[in-house]
């Protein structure tokens, strides 16, 4: 199914995308990249997809640019610690939650896809003394991830009306 783009916010230049990547110390994906450089902040037509038999949402992309009212670093800054170190928010939907990069497997490779709902995720103040000294706080935060996919291509991919 063809994938159209709508409410493009902002142009984005290498030079805006490179010093995003170094604030947050990952390198996007070359398929993120060719799609944010023509469609920054845009929503996609279709915006469905199913995991686990749940219907999600892909709302908006966040833009690159920090002048955009919606940009991945000021997400990133207000999410960070309710997220786990290598999540990084590239999407937005109606309800508030975000479809994320999951660099787990180190900042240089390929991230799979992850959804972070917001109602789920811990903030570090949410957590007491016993529920640390049972489980670690990066299991706690990672709790509020679902697996959604292994690429960025293979999300758009899984999108439908």
């Amino acid at each position: 199914m063809e994938i159209h783009w709508r409410f493009k916010v902002s142009d984005v230049s290498s030079d805006e995308i490179k010093k995003l990547e170094e604030f947050l110390g990952v390198t996007f994906p070359d398929d993120y990249l060719e799609c944010i450089r023509e469609n920054n902040g845009a929503m996609p037509v279709p915006n469905f997809f199913e995991v686990n038999g749940r219907e999600m949402s892909f709302g908006a992309l966040l833009s690159i640019n920090e002048k955009d009212v919606e940009n991945i670093r000021m997400v990133f800054e207000a999410l960070e610690e309710r997220l786990p170190s290598e999540i990084i928010p590239f999407s937005i939907d109606a309800g508030g939650n975000f479809i994320c990069f999951d660099y787990k497997n180190g900042t240089q490779s390929v991230p799979s896809i992850v959804f972070f709902d917001h109602e789920q995720g811990y903030a570090i103040n949410d957590l007491d003394e016993d529920q640390l000294a049972r489980k670690p706080l990066e299991l706690w935060l990672r709790e509020a991830l679902e697996p959604v996919c292994n690429t960025f291509s293979e999300l758009l991919s899984m999108l439908c009306d």
